[in-house]
């Protein structure tokens, strides 16, 4: 090949290396819109370290340990701008609720006798502390007794779905209900949706998906209850390394059982979770094809898919936490004494990880929409 052939075609080659690696550095800076992308909670760090996202909205306890480690910032804490609000719920198949409903309310009745165990846990002091630092490593992958106590104070744990609340505060219903609207608002639901679902509004679409009755029989159970006459299998699903599922992780543990027995097994019932999903949308796939009877998922994920897929027939029976998510970005990226506002018009024409479909994004979407800021996807 001639010299000056040659020439040519690494003189093209390397411009069109530039441009590549100027896209991927710009990533689209002039769009004027906060540009997210579909990454799991517990790969966003990484993907900030390594260039790929500028800042992430995630669950705990990956927000606590980002901070930790130096190399991301948290913006806002999610109880910053949404008070009280319910993530994580408990989503039973409904025809394995009635097929088994003595062994949905016994899965419950371990979940809050688990719950009731961490809160004791908790102190310092109490006998049982090494195994709650024990068991939410083996489930985090945490290996720091101080980040493990940090991620635990920015959520509560609790099963109760509670709607008894003062005048201009949400219940937990009303929480859902403003995510179903948040939803129909960004066109993800449509109320065509709904109608097909025999609701003629966000309350009656609740009203259906929400069931407390297993809840309130389970907290109706005598101090001797012993558990099922016969031991049944619950398939479970649950979130790789989401620390709003700690009740789960503890009612499963033999650590904080008895007799090398975890209480769920103590219950007569055998829960296999085989699979640790990435996040909501994949469970509630599960779901769908027949996976699992019962799992810890995000609220906005039964929502969504309950309201778009007719061959979904699930039920939220138990609130698991509320609180404890955050929008972290990397380190330095912002000045402490910025304000929220601030921070959120910063991440203008920045890439965002998210787990789609969650209550991470419908958060992205609110903050964008408080501050003036367009959030569009990332092409």
């Amino acid at each position: 090949m001639d010299k000056r052939a040659v020439l040519a075609v690494v003189v093209v080659i390397a411009v069109v290396i530039v441009g590549v690696a100027g896209y991927v550095f710009t990533r689209g800076d002039n769009s004027g819109a906060i540009q997210y992308t579909e990454v799991a909670p517990g790969k966003q760090l990484d993907a900030i370290r390594e260039g790929k996202i500028d800042a992430g909205v995630l669950w705990e306890p990956y927000a606590t340990a980002a901070e930790m480690s130096g190399d991301a910032e948290v913006v806002a804490w999610s109880e910053d701008f949404w008070s009280g609000h319910p993530c994580c719920v408990i989503a039973v198949d409904n025809e394995f609720a009635q097929k088994n409903p003595d062994a949905v309310i016994a899965f419950l009745a371990a979940q809050i006798k688990a719950l009731n165990w961490i809160n004791e846990a908790m102190d310092a002091n109490s006998p049982n502390h090494q195994a709650l630092i024990e068991i939410t490593k083996g489930h985090t992958g945490l290996k720091n007794d101080a980040d493990i106590m940090a991620s635990l104070e920015h959520m509560e744990l609790t099963y109760e779905m509670n709607n008894n609340v003062a005048n201009g505060e949400r219940g937990f219903n009303d929480w859902l209900e403003y995510y179903v609207e948040e939803f129909i608002n960004q066109d993800i639901i449509y109320e065509k949706d709904l109608k097909a679902q025999g609701c003629n509004s966000s309350k009656e679409f609740i009203d259906k998906v929400v069931n407390g009755e297993y809840l309130s029989d389970a907290k109706n159970l005598s101090d001797d209850y012993a558990g099922l006459s016969t031991k049944v299998t619950m398939r479970v699903g649950q979130l790789n390394g989401d620390l709003h599922q700690l009740a789960l992780v503890v009612a499963m543990s033999p650590l904080a059982g008895e007799n090398g027995e975890s209480m769920l097994d103590q219950l007569n019932i055998n829960a296999v979770s085989t699979t640790k999903y990435a996040a909501g949308g994949n469970i509630m796939s599960a779901f769908i094809g027949g996976e699992l009877d019962i799992a810890y998922v995000g609220s906005p994920p039964v929502i969504q898919y309950s309201a778009k897929h007719s061959e979904l027939d699930v039920s939220i029976i138990a609130c698991a936490n509320t609180n404890g998510s955050a929008v972290i970005a990397k380190t330095g990226m912002f000045d402490e004494n910025m304000s929220l506002e601030e921070k959120i018009k910063g991440l203008e024409g920045k890439v965002v990880g998210i787990p789609l479909g969650s209550i991470q994004y419908l958060m992205l979407l609110y903050l964008g929409k408080t501050y003036g800021v367009d959030v569009s996807a990332w092409s």
